[in-house]
Parts: structure tokens; sequence; C-alpha cells
């Protein structure tokens, strides 16, 4: 009896033992699988005015996962009443389309016909990615330098 005692406990170590194995090898191939696209990502800065009252943000994005995407737009945006500031980016910043391989950055300058005092904290940068998908910064509000 004691034999067949220990035989159960060996199979539930092993049981217990192989269901973790197949869980941990379960979430790292989620973890890669999520990781093999594009995972882009958004900062918005504003800097010091260019001429006169006019402010200029920086929107800039980066891919942090394995797949390239390209950004097809980009701009700011208000989210609660879905107001987009939308100009072409200004001279210097990278064309658009612009392609974001994977550990990539791209970088534009977005001018605000206001000044910077009243560009609202409630904006946020974004791009909009060609796969339909819009990126927004996590941070609510545009950041000073």
């Amino acid at each position: 009896m004691l034999k067949d005692g220990g035989m159960t406990i060996a199979s539930l170590v092993l049981g217990i033992v192989g269901t973790a194995t197949g869980l941990g090898a379960l979430a790292w191939q989620v973890v890669t699988w999520r990781r093999s696209g594009p995972i882009v990502r958004v900062a918005g800065t504003c800097r010091t005015a260019l001429v006169g009252k006019t402010g200029v943000v920086d929107v800039t994005a980066w891919n942090e996962g394995r797949g390239p995407i390209s950004v097809v737009s980009c701009g700011l945006r208000r989210p609660a009443s879905n107001a987009i500031i939308a100009p072409q980016p200004m001279q210097g910043s990278d064309p658009l389309p612009f392609r974001l391989e994977p550990g990539s950055i791209g970088h534009w300058q977005i001018p605000v016909p206001a000044s910077m005092d009243a560009i609202p904290l409630s904006m946020q940068a974004y791009v909009d990615l060609a796969n339909g998908k819009t990126v927004l910064d996590k941070h609510l509000g545009i950041r000073y330098r």
C-alpha cells in the first residue's frame, strides 16, 4: 500500500511540474506572438516658438515591435471633442508616409497657430498608421521642454 501511495504522490508532482511547464510555454508563445508585429508608441512635446507667437509641437513615434509599419499622418487631437489639428508637418520633418522599421523613430514638427500658452493641456499627439489604427500619446497633454 505504501508503494501505491508513493506512486500517486510522484504522479501528482509530475503532473504539477508538467502543467506549470505547459503554462509557461503558452505564456511565452503569447508574448512572442504579440511582439512579432509592430508596436508603435507616440510622444508630443512643445518647444519654444519659431516665429512670433506660432508654436511648434514635436510628434515622435517609435516602433518597439518586430514588424515594420507605415505612419501615414500625424497631428494633435483633443479627446473630449475629437477636434483635430493635422496640418502638413513643417520642413525638416520626416516625409509622410514614413516607414517605421523595428527599432526606428520618426519625427514631425507640427505648427500650432497660437501662442504656446494657448495649447490646451488636454491635447494629445497621435499618428495614423497604414493598417487603419490611430496611436495616441499615453500622456494626456503636451509636455514642455
